[in-house]
């Protein structure tokens, strides 16, 4: 670490709360091009109030400050539940429900201070006695110090640079014609079976946009239905991200029934393709893919330069993908014995559930598990 850091770590969610630590972070975000969507201070605040009712985890924000640049990383301590042996986390906020957790900066950082901002990390907190964790993962980062463990995910990010071609019409001819011939005949079958409307929820109409959340959630978990959603997480984004103009919220209707719905955000001319969802019975005029199509061609009215699918390579995104990114993990583990131990029991968890499914979870004891798992903590610690 050659450069003189100043380090602050907050722990209390009514600090990290309050109005003036929010201003900070909004001045941090006016920096375009190191700032992504899921650390926006309204984004960041809806995820904290809602896994706070369900979830035990405490902040760990960190505010970095060397020669006129700011590095914000927010991490969170996850005290897990029996069923994870207990295992203490320390995790980006999010984790794991957003795509990306880079630090946002504010100011120009050189590759040599975005290392030595790790550095720092990795011993003010990762090596810090006073935040005590079995294990430490830092995800979903595309600048990492490469010479300091971190690892590639193996995980890619596709993207559309929108600013290769002028125009949606440009954009779209640059696709393959075979893919461009089907979402051009699906449009047609579509528009035979009835009136087709594509619709963005504007800024102003929260309660429209909420009053169409139900159906949407239903649909993407009738697909998904092993996908965990925190529980109230996307009505208060839509109440809170929606006027902010982060939240991109959107509906196809046939004959006025919605029947493809898309939420996702946008922000510093970059979209994000986030939740996608349509109705199964539909699904013979592969309406996720025009929903796709008028959601690109909206971004070129606005303006957006890339439109980010964010995690997943997917075939369906290579279809409209140009160009792709990659993501890096930093992780280490506690070298205390109850650190080890409850490491050794979530993993011989994960192997029984990989081998037998949840079959034998409801017969086991919530409250036996709990006092026999934490007196064997206590034991160890």
């Amino acid at each position: 670490m050659s450069l003189s850091w100043k380090l602050s770590i907050h722990k209390r969610w009514e600090e990290v709360g309050a109005p003036s630590f929010t201003e900070q972070l909004l001045k941090l975000k006016e920096n375009p091009s190191q700032a992504h969507v899921f650390f926006h201070p309204t984004l960041l605040s809806a995820w904290a109030d809602t896994c706070r009712s369900n979830r035990r985890i405490e902040p760990v924000y960190c505010i970095a400050e060397a020669e006129g640049v700011t590095f914000f990383l927010p991490l969170v301590l996850w005290n897990r539940n029996w069923k994870n042996a207990f295992v203490r986390m320390l995790v980006p906020a999010g984790y794991p429900d957003f795509d990306y957790h880079d630090p946002v900066v504010g100011g120009e950082a050189s590759k040599e201070m975005v290392d030595s901002f790790w550095e720092l990390i990795r011993v003010e907190v990762l090596e810090n006695p006073e935040i005590r964790f079995d294990k430490a993962l830092l995800c979903g980062m595309h600048y990492c110090a490469e010479k300091q463990g971190w690892r590639a995910e193996g995980e890619v990010c596709p993207y559309a640079d929108l600013t290769r071609h002028a125009d949606f019409p440009a954009f779209f001819g640059s696709l393959k014609k075979s893919f461009r011939k089907d979402i051009v005949r699906q449009q047609k079958r579509l528009s035979e079976a009835g009136s087709v409307r594509f619709r963005v929820f504007e800024p102003h109409e929260s309660i429209k946009a909420l009053a169409a959340l139900p159906a949407f959630l239903d649909a993407h978990r009738r697909k998904w239905p092993n996908a965990f959603k925190p529980e109230g997480f996307h009505e208060r984004i839509v109440r809170e991200a929606l006027s902010e103009g982060i939240l991109h919220f959107s509906e196809m209707q046939l004959d006025d029934k919605p029947v493809s719905w898309h939420l996702g955000f946008s922000y510093n001319r970059r979209f994000y393709y986030y939740m996608p969802a349509f109705l199964e019975e539909y699904g013979v005029y592969s309406p996720g893919k025009i929903h796709l199509s008028f959601l690109l061609e909206d971004a070129y009215r606005k303006g957006i330069g890339i439109f980010d699918f964010l995690r997943g390579d997917e075939e369906y995104k290579k279809e409209w993908a140009n160009a792709e990114s990659s993501l890096h993990s930093y992780a280490v583990q506690s070298e205390r014995p109850a650190g080890r131990m409850r490491l050794f029991a979530v993993n011989v968890l994960m192997e029984v559930k990989k081998r037998f499914g949840m079959v034998f979870l409801p017969y086991v004891s919530d409250a036996w598990s709990e006092l026999l798992l934490s007196i064997t903590t206590l034991l160890w610690v």
